[in-house]
């Protein structure tokens, strides 16, 4: 990696405040919305809401909204390392594919 380029834990927190920022999300609210984002939870949606202090139903908006940003933003961070845009989905075919193996 060349001198002065962000290292990956610089990218990811550019990236999470760049999610947290516009739209009105409340930083604060991040880290318990974040296991929700990639579906790692399976936490009852009333009881977040309810400890957020909204309704179940704002929660579901602001949880879809958060996962399309995630989704935009990440398919930038990964067009950004392709040499060929061309390449894009396939590069992110390959990931999922990584990603899901167990």
């Amino acid at each position: 990696m060349a001198a002065g380029q962000p290292t990956g834990v610089e990218r990811r927190d550019a990236l999470v405040s760049r999610l947290c920022g516009g739209g009105g999300d409340r930083p604060e609210h991040f880290e318990r919305l974040k296991v929700l984002l990639l579906g790692q939870s399976d936490a009852p949606y009333a009881a977040l809401a309810r400890e957020m202090n909204t309704s179940e139903r704002a929660l579901k908006v602001a949880i879809h909204r958060l996962r399309k940003r995630y989704r935009d933003l990440f398919r930038q961070e990964i067009a950004d390392t392709v040499a060929d845009p061309a390449q894009l989905e396939s590069e992110l075919r390959f990931l999922a594919a990584a990603l899901t193996r167990k």
